[in-house]
């Protein structure tokens, strides 16, 4: 499924999330599709007919502001950022949304993506931000968090079994007795990519959690989210952050995956 379907499916629901990361080498359609549903008038959007949905395509509305990254070192310095943040408190002109998109994001500072997230946690109910990048590693996990993430590559980097392993890995973190997930955790110790990637899932499972109990539909339902909450989902994307950043130290697998037991378990309550 295309990046563009999936954001199809998102909009079936006819929401559109505050916070939007697109990873691919060319957005443009993906963005376009956004901004339209963004500002559309109609009950069904985008609807590609109304005065703000044609004034989108033709990226000549008012309450969308484009950036583009120029692919120098600092792209988007600090001040922009706050400038940015300032303006989103502004109400509308014209749609019920503003939308703000940041392409080409990649070599965004630690500091202005710091700055992007005092809005990113706390945003006006009418901004909307869409972030593109060719590489959404390059960007904080603490912004990743906090955003629903279309990736084209999701479908190359995550095959069914690390699928299935990530969401057996979650039904285990909530069982009252720690031998399931100990064992899972044991047969990922072998296989350092296994277990490199397997995290991954596991972020984007509590990405889905997090956005869900934030009230934002994602199209992707989590059984075991009925007994978490936000910050079980946060500590748990952080400390499979830990894990990762241990293997990219080259840190001992098998003291990696029996670590990920504990910080798992203990980042649902257990």
């Amino acid at each position: 499924m295309s990046i563009t379907d999936k954001i199809k499916a998102l909009l079936k629901n006819r929401v559109v999330p505050h916070a939007i990361i697109i990873e691919s080498a060319d957005a443009e359609s993906a963005v376009r599709l956004i901004t339209q549903a963004a500002v559309c008038s109609s009950a069904d959007k985008p609807c590609g007919e109304c005065e703000m949905c044609k004034k989108a395509a033709d990226l000549n509305h008012a309450d969308i502001k484009i950036y583009r990254g120029d692919g120098t070192a600092k792209p988007y310095p600090v001040d922009l950022i706050r400038d940015i943040r300032m303006d989103a408190f502004i109400k509308p002109n014209e749609a019920e949304k503003k939308v703000y998109v940041l392409d080409k994001a990649d070599n965004m500072s630690p500091q202005a993506q710091n700055a992007l997230l005092k809005v990113f946690e706390e945003p006006p109910e009418f901004a909307v931000f869409v972030i593109t990048c060719k590489n959404k590693s390059t960007l904080l996990d603490t912004i990743l968090s906090r955003a629903v993430i279309f990736s084209e590559y999701l479908d190359e980097k995550s095959d069914e079994k690390i699928l299935l392993t990530a969401h057996k890995i979650v039904e285990a973190m909530v069982a009252p007795y720690e031998l399931e997930l100990l064992k899972l955790c044991y047969d990922l110790s072998s296989d350092k990519d296994a277990l490199r990637n397997t995290l991954s899932e596991l972020q984007n499972v509590f990405r889905n959690i997090y956005l869900e109990k934030s009230g934002v539909s994602t199209a992707v339902a989590v059984p075991q989210s009925s007994v978490l909450t936000v910050q079980n989902a946060v500590d748990a994307i952080d400390a499979a952050e830990q894990i990762k950043n241990a293997i990219t130290r080259n840190a001992n697998n098998s003291l990696n995956a029996t670590r990920m037991c504990a910080l798992l378990r203990a980042a649902v309550g257990k």
